[in-house]
């Protein structure tokens, strides 16, 4: 299983789990975002060069406690858009499914 550990926007905190994000989409994501509350734009493609097969999942590390993911967005290999606003007590997973497409 693909297992990606991403490092964003400098050091974690200590008390920041990573947060665990799953394909289920059925379909190869391409193009993964997050966009932290307070930001006016997404960050950069979180995938780099890589892609997140269906049924895979990365780990994405970063700084929730201090600064709260507002959204996260992926484009899967057809184009198609899937949004997800994570709720406070999304228990450090987010699985995208057909259900967040937009």
């Amino acid at each position: 299983m693909l297992a990606l550990v991403l490092l964003l926007s400098g050091k974690a905190a200590a008390a920041d789990a990573p947060i665990r994000i799953t394909n289920k989409t059925g379909y190869q994501i391409q193009f993964v975002y997050v966009l932290y509350r307070g930001d006016s734009c997404p960050s950069d493609d979180i995938l780099g060069n890589d892609v997140l097969p269906d049924g895979a999942t990365i780990l994405l590390q970063s700084q929730t406690e201090s600064r709260p993911l507002e959204e996260l967005i992926a484009q899967d290999e057809d184009g198609d858009r899937y949004s997800i606003r994570p709720s406070i007590d999304m228990d450090r997973e987010i699985v995208i499914t057909l259900d967040n497409l937009q």
